[in-house]
């Protein structure tokens, strides 16, 4: 990039800043709308996780699991189910705690933006350490590796592919500014 170049793009951001330098407004239905339907996400991931976490902690204490199935990696995904809970309850209850029709705009941003950074890092630690859960599959488990493997590829596609976008629309909306 060179000088001239340079010179021409500060200009056009100064002329950019100078015409919106007028109070920006909050479009509240569609930020409502977008808060709803994050909130009915987080509620659906932090119940879901909350009924995992419920389901393994009742077979390691009952000791019902299936004999290739080690009781260590049943106490890991406990952890990490009871990990995501905490995390997704925490986006939940900061979303759900955010008044926009009385949070200024320039708040509204911020929240917005460290919830978004907040549970996309929190499912990027989940994913990764659930693979950190495969080496305590004993080694009798030939079949076991495969399939976490595979059911952790599908996830993570899924979830860069379908979900994020979602979501990343959804915070979109949830800060949008009326026209």
């Amino acid at each position: 990039m060179n000088l001239d170049e340079l010179k021409n793009r500060i200009s056009k951001l100064d002329d950019t800043l100078d015409k919106t330098n007028k109070e920006v407004k909050i479009d509240i239905p569609k930020s409502k709308t977008a808060q709803t339907r994050l909130l009915s996400k987080f509620r659906i991931v932090f119940v879901s996780c909350l009924i995992f976490a419920v389901i393994f902690t009742l077979m390691v204490t009952g000791g019902v699991a299936p004999r290739k199935f080690p009781m260590e990696l049943n106490i890991g995904l406990i952890v990490f189910a009871l990990i995501a809970v905490i995390l997704y309850g925490y986006l939940y209850f900061q979303l759900r705690h955010t008044d926009i029709a009385t949070v200024k705009p320039t708040e509204l941003y911020r929240r917005a933006t460290r919830l978004r950074l907040l549970m996309m890092s929190c499912e990027v630690i989940l994913c990764l350490g659930l693979l950190l859960l495969i080496p305590l599959m004993g080694s009798s488990n030939d079949d076991w590796p495969f399939y976490i493997s595979v059911s952790l590829a599908v996830y993570i596609v899924f979830t860069v592919k379908k979900n994020w976008p979602e979501y990343r629309k959804l915070f979109n909306e949830l800060s949008s500014v009326k026209e």
